[in-house]
């Protein structure tokens, strides 16, 4: 799924430059420099589930790759791929003459190990396969996958999580193996040096499977530096060509209008819900849920706080997705929020809400800063609460450490508004992103029969998503604040740079510096 990961101790510029005189990166034309704010959290395949994705999306593969634009489903390892009649049974031709970094060839075995590995540690988005029952290979280039229902396999084959493959070599060294900073792709690139907290150098394999053109770069450094401010002075400067994370809204019209500069802007399914804890008094009480809908200005979030980059969203998957519903926003009406706040019983000496904001974007910042001065005006208190993302996310896991309000950028696995909805509303024991404590028996069986009937009867699991999207929204489990567009900036000479609202990444082997 996804995570905001800020860390902490940014790398001053001098010893960035030391560290990239070790590739040579400012005289080397092949060499491509990333920054970035997010180090690699999880280096196991099986466990990776945030902002690492921006690099091992370059060193890992896919059986197939989803293609925002058209909708298609492209092959990738696979070269084909058919259902049969019933939906339970899928079959993948494995592409041959593949080899991973280690040097093992891929084979259907190979990719059997990886899914069923993936699986059974049941971490990051090992639970897009729970219907799978059987994974065989039936001979050496052909992957049979069994499912206890109708499923999109070929949709869950193509994500971003939980879908990596990866040598059965490595598998055997396991998670610690991988955690040193260790990989074994069939991608582009394979990582060839890990400094904790200051850089990933990816250098190309030689054998990659789709080929070089011989004008794309040889090696890409990821640096990380935690200061945006301090990213946009290295692009400035020559430094790095490009920022992997996302540059403050408010610097990009300036940065558009700078030689050398360029900033791209993508569509995207990243959005930002404010979740609200429905089990925490006062925020259980759907009469004050109801009334923090109307202490909020969407539009100042998304033409000013957002510079635009964002529009306001009207439902709790964004309008960019298929099934996504769109309800009425209502204007910020501190009247009407106060007179729902005095029908809801709670006493005004009890309105008060904490508010976490994890670092790592500014715009998270300023969002709740608004609301705090808006939901004055109505005589709610806002108390926000700021920390890195990691210590906040495992407070937010626990009830009695959880705070009333949250809000976070989300984006899907892969291409279903089940994404948001399985992962931030359904009922969850013990929680890990359900950050409303949302527990509805009606919403979550609206949610099942969708996700069994997504691959068999897209038109009635829409209408079932659309029924769904209803129940949070009576329910006010969030208020979906804004639909965020996806930008990255860049230096002008970099040439094919895009960005797929599938994946969380800029795909290196496409670039080429002009």
């Amino acid at each position: 799924m996804w995570q905001i990961r800020a860390f902490l101790g940014a790398v001053s510029c001098t010893v960035l430059v030391a560290i990239g005189a070790v590739s040579g990166a400012l005289a080397d034309s092949r060499t491509l420099t990333a920054v970035t704010s997010f180090d690699v959290k999880d280096w196991d395949p099986a466990i990776v589930y945030s902002n690492e994705v921006q690099t091992l999306l370059n060193v890992y593969d896919t059986l197939v790759h989803y293609d925002a634009e058209t909708g298609d489903i492209l092959p990738r390892l696979s070269t084909s791929w058919s259902v049969s009649d019933d939906g339970l049974t899928w079959e993948f031709k494995i592409r041959e003459g593949v080899m991973f970094h280690d040097g093992t060839p891929l084979t259907a075995d190979a990719v059997k190990q990886s899914f069923d590995r993936t699986i059974e540690m049941g971490m990051g988005g090992a639970y897009n396969w729970a219907s799978v029952t059987d994974i065989a290979a039936t001979d050496d280039y052909t992957l049979v996958i069994e499912t206890s229902a109708p499923t999109s396999i070929d949709l869950i084959a193509s994500a971003q999580y939980g879908a990596f493959v990866y040598s059965p070599k490595a598998a055997e060294m396991g998670t610690d193996w991988f955690m040193e900073g260790n990989a074994a792709g069939t991608g582009p690139y394979q990582v060839t040096q890990w400094v904790r907290g200051q850089q990933v150098v990816l250098e190309r394999f030689p054998e990659y499977w789709g080929g070089w053109d011989g004008d794309e770069f040889d090696r890409v450094i990821f640096r990380i530096v935690e200061e945006v401010s301090t990213q946009i002075q290295m692009v400035r400067s020559g430094e790095a060509d490009l920022i992997m994370s996302t540059a403050p809204a408010d610097m990009l019209g300036v940065l558009s209008q700078e030689e050398g500069i360029s900033v791209g802007v993508f569509d995207s399914w990243i959005n930002l819900p404010m979740a609200i804890n429905t089990g925490k008094y006062p925020t259980d009480n759907l009469k004050f849920r109801q009334a923090l809908r109307y202490l909020i200005d969407y539009e100042a979030i998304a033409s000013q706080i957002f510079s635009g980059y964002a529009s306001v969203a009207h439902a709790p998957v964004p309008q960019s997705m298929w099934g996504a519903a769109k309800f009425d926003v209502p204007g910020y009406d501190p009247a009407r929020a106060r007179q729902l706040l005095e029908e809801s019983g709670v006493p005004e000496t009890d309105w008060k809400v904490t508010y976490y904001v994890y670092t790592g974007r500014q715009e998270i910042r300023q969002v709740a800063e608004l609301f705090q001065a808006l939901a004055a005006a109505a005589g709610v208190s806002i108390e926000i609460q700021t920390g890195e993302w990691g210590v906040l996310w495992d407070k937010q896991k626990m009830q009695s450490t959880a705070a009333h309000l949250f809000a976070l950028q989300f984006w899907p696995d892969y291409a279903t508004p089940g994404s948001w909805l399985l992962l931030e509303y359904r009922t969850e024991d013990p929680v890990v992103f359900n950050f409303s404590y949302f527990k509805n028996p009606t919403f979550d069986a609206y949610l099942d029969e969708a996700l069994a009937l997504e691959a068999s009867d897209r038109e009635q699991a829409t209408e079932l998503y659309l029924n769904a999207q209803k129940v949070v929204h009576d329910e006010v489990a969030s208020i979906p604040l804004v639909d965020l567009k996806r930008t990255v900036v860049y230096r002008s000479e970099i040439d094919g740079v895009s960005f797929s609202p599938a994946y969380e990444t800029v795909f290196f082997h496409n670039l080429k510096r002009m």
